[in-house]
């Protein structure tokens, strides 16, 4: 092999070896880029997560409080209900009572 082309020979290795450099460069910050756009998706994802339990967490609550004081409500008519159920009761016995009287 002559001078000449031993040298183009090693200028066109030298060429790959940088062109290969360039190569593992570029995929190195593509492979920083990927893992740092993987980390700040799980970090949205976490954080979407976190709000929505909070969110579920206070409507829990809300509902409780809700359906607590529902049934203090309903508690309340039915007992209104059963003495107003009763004083109309005592009235009609009442009433009959006076009638039978009245008959006497």
């Amino acid at each position: 092999m002559s001078q000449e082309h031993n040298e183009e020979l090693t200028q066109a290795r030298r060429k790959v070896s940088l062109l290969e450099e360039e190569d593992k460069a570029e995929l190195a910050s593509m492979q920083n880029l990927r893992e740092e756009a993987e980390a700040q998706a799980w970090k949205d994802y976490n954080d979407i997560n976190d709000k929505n339990r909070d969110v579920l967490a206070v409507n829990i609550e809300k509902g409780l409080e809700n359906k607590a004081e529902f049934t203090k409500f309903t508690r309340e008519l039915t007992a209104q209900n059963l003495e107003r159920s009763n004083k109309a009761k005592d009235l009609q016995e009442k009433k009959n009572q006076l009638e039978n009287k009245m008959i006497e």
